[in-house]
């Protein structure tokens, strides 16, 4: 059974939010006096996220600037936050021709949040059967979470990374990913302005959920409530509760202009993002992006190998793949980031290996798609690369 495959998707406004204001005491910036903390954060946590995670598919999704169908619903809501700061502003075109020269995907659809477009591309993730982990701590994005959508919070520090299935949301939360919209309904959410029902919090709303099953089942029966500040928020805001369960919906049938499978990394580019950051006097992270992009090109050549040795033929493609491994060790003196003698010694290991192929042989004369692993462990163990 082929290995499911892994889309990854980034909230890059709230990244770019996280990281500016991690630093936000001590800023990171150039000789002219451009802030670049938020930068330098979210790359360096984009690094790490690819490093640790190896994703298929990838993106990053950001906010549009216009105003939402939620704004025209009701004008007041995210009424209550502060003003995106200027020093945060002057970073987001810097960030954006960075991720361009890397060849990262990133959406971005007029007239939507990215929450949006993350439910839109999980669903349609789903509808493949694959993988999907939305990188973000938002909340609002539990009521994705399903077999095959998780809900992925970032490590910090020596935190790892937590991530949420049905059973974590519902261990965190008090109710399963589908009953998210009623809950956070009847609470509200202080942070995007979300009304929800005066007199009901978090653990209350959890109670009602759990004797009426929904928002709505909660509004019939308010008479019933013993809560009396719960029941008088309920007979009286039966209104503001459904628009409340309505603006924390996420829209799952966003127009996208680009299809899943067009998400890769393949055509990553560290080399001229680099040139980027370095304009930007960021140079801490140079070197760990570079060693993304070295590692991104074995584990593409490796995986071409693999696929080889899965076909009917495997004495072509021993053919195939020797002539390449020659043509690869004739390239690598000119790329910096090879040691030329490691990688002599990696083909005189494949070359040692290839005549005794046959023992690689299956009962059915094909190859066994595990040969070579061995080779490309060697090659990205530390200190062969």
């Amino acid at each position: 059974m082929a290995d499911t495959k892994r889309l990854f998707v980034l909230d890059g406004t709230a990244q770019l939010y996280r990281a500016h204001f991690a630093m936000i005491n001590n800023p990171l910036t150039t000789s002219t006096g451009q802030v670049t903390s938020g930068i330098f954060g979210f790359i360096n946590s984009l690094i790490r996220l690819l490093r640790d995670e190896s994703p298929d598919y990838f993106a990053v999704v950001f906010d549009d600037r216009e105003k939402t169908s939620r704004h025209h619903i009701y004008p007041e809501y995210k009424a209550t936050r502060e003003k995106m700061p200027d020093e945060l502003i002057s970073q987001i075109e810097p960030l954006d021709r960075i991720l361009e020269a890397l060849k990262v995907p990133v959406l971005c659809v007029p007239g939507y949040e990215a929450d949006d477009l993350m439910g839109t591309l999980a669903t349609q993730a789903e509808a493949k059967e694959w993988d999907t982990f939305l990188v973000t701590g938002d909340k609002d994005m539990m009521q994705l979470v399903s077999e095959h959508t998780f809900v992925y919070t970032p490590g910090r520090g020596r935190n790892p990374a937590v991530v949420y299935d049905a059973g974590k949301v519902e261990e965190r939360w008090g109710v399963p990913p589908g009953k998210m919209v009623d809950l956070l309904g009847l609470m509200g959410d202080s942070s995007d302005n979300v009304p929800g029902v005066q007199g009901v919090g978090e653990k209350t709303a959890q109670k009602l959920i759990a004797e009426y099953g929904s928002l709505e089942e909660a509004l019939d029966h308010a008479d019933e409530v013993a809560n009396k500040r719960a029941r008088e928020g309920l007979q009286t805001g039966r209104e503001l509760a459904l628009l409340s369960k309505k603006l924390v919906t996420l829209n799952c049938h966003v127009p996208l202009d680009v299809e899943l499978d067009h998400l890769t990394l393949d055509n990553l580019d560290p080399g001229a993002a680099t040139e980027e950051l370095r304009l930007l006097e960021i140079k801490a992270v140079v070197s760990d992006l570079l060693r993304l992009g070295e590692e991104a090109v074995v584990a593409s050549f490796f995986e071409n190998i693999r696929a080889l040795f899965s076909v009917k033929r495997p004495v072509l493609a021993l053919s195939v793949i020797t002539v390449v491994l020659i043509i690869a060790v004739s390239i690598t003196q000119f790329l910096p980031f090879h040691k030329q003698s490691d990688t002599q010694d990696v083909v005189n290991v494949y070359l040692a290996e290839q005549i005794e192929y046959i023992a690689y042989l299956d009962e059915n004369g094909e190859f066994d798609t595990n040969y070579g692993t061995g080779i490309e462990e060697y090659f990205l163990s530390e200190g062969n690369f």
